[in-house]
Order: C-alpha cells, then sequence, then structure tokens
C-alpha cells in the first residue's frame, strides 16, 4: 500500500476490533514495521491494550474518549478525536498538568450520525479548541457510512459535506496536517 500511495502521504492503519479478527498487536506492529505513520482503534481501551502489548508510534482513536479518561489519554500518548469542548478543556488540561502537548483529530460528522461534530459547529469548535494550551491540531476526517456499497451517491454527499468543511475550516486558518 505504501508504495502504491508514495511517500508523500501519511498510511494511517485501522487495527480496531482486534485488527478485524487478526489480532491488533501483531496487525499494529506489523503496519508500522511496513511503513504505515498512524494507527487507528474505535476506543480507547483498544489504544490502551496496544500500547500494553508494547506497540510505539501514533495511535489513533476514532471513537469517543470521555473527559474522565484524558489524564489516561494523554499518559499513554494516545491521540484522540476531540468533538466537544468539554473533551478539549479536558485533554487540555491534561496535557498542561503533563507538561506536553497532544495532537488530536476532529471527525466530521456528514451523516453517519454515529460521532463527531456537526458541520455547522466545526469551525467554532476548532477555534475553541486553538484557544486551549497543550493541544496541537493533526487531523481531520469522517466516516464515510455506505462506502461499500454499489450505489454511491451518498458517499458522494458526505464527501461534498467534508469537502465544504474542510474549506470553511481553512479560509478561517485552520488548516490540518493529516486528512
Amino acid at each position: 500500500m505504501k508504495d502504491f500511495i508514495g511517500p508523500l502521504v501519511e498510511l494511517m492503519a485501522v487495527v480496531k476490533a482486534d485488527g478485524y479478527g487478526h489480532g491488533a498487536i501483531a496487525t499494529g506492529r506489523t503496519a508500522l514495521a511496513s511503513g504505515a505513520h498512524h494507527l487507528a482503534v474505535y476506543t480507547l481501551a483498544e489504544a490502551l491494550s496496544l500500547r500494553k502489548g508494547g506497540v510505539d508510534g501514533s495511535i489513533v482513536v476514532l471513537g469517543p474518549i470521555y473527559a474522565n479518561q484524558a489524564t489516561t489519554c494523554v499518559a499513554d500518548g494516545i491521540t484522540p478525536c476531540i468533538s466537544s469542548r468539554e473533551l478539549g478543556q479536558a485533554i487540555s488540561a491534561a496535557a498542561t498538568s503533563a507538561g506536553t502537548q497532544v495532537a488530536f483529530h476532529v471527525e466530521i460528522d456528514t451523516g453517519l450520525t454515529r460521532y463527531g461534530v456537526l458541520p455547522e459547529e466545526a469551525v467554532p469548535l476548532v477555534e475553541a479548541l486553538d484557544k486551549l494550551p497543550g493541544l496541537r491540531r493533526e487531523g481531520l476526517f469522517t466516516h464515510f457510512a455506505n462506502a461499500d456499497e454499489e450505489d454511491k451517491t451518498s458517499v458522494w454527499k458526505q464527501f461534498r459535506v467534508f469537502s465544504k468543511v474542510r474549506l470553511a475550516l481553512n479560509a478561517a486558518g485552520l488548516t490540518f496536517r493529516v486528512y
């Protein structure tokens, strides 16, 4: 995969659900050794399991992390997806207390309706997060709800929504390194 996408693109390997049944630790290590820049999981528990298994490197939690988990997230070097001011404040406080910077990602809810910030709330949220110490913008993403279906109508609709949000963030000077 890395050979196909080239050296300028960062690869994120999703190893949630125990590496889709193949073993998250072994799959994660193999992905990182093969050129992936990041691993992604859905829960903080999955991320902590990777850490306990000796997996180093960037681990992004795509699902919700709760404010009372902020200290654990920061202490274990986990990259959170922040979709609320409350979580942003908790991660900021934990990062500041630990004397570190925490990279974060933001999920835009373009139609899955499971998690993420609504498109119209994205710019105000990221502006608020930008003012908090200890936080560093890194990634912006969405989850295409029906990408595996033959009819791509809803995927293209979600893509257009995500693109509009990305343009609005860029216009506000809020760019992300990873998309």
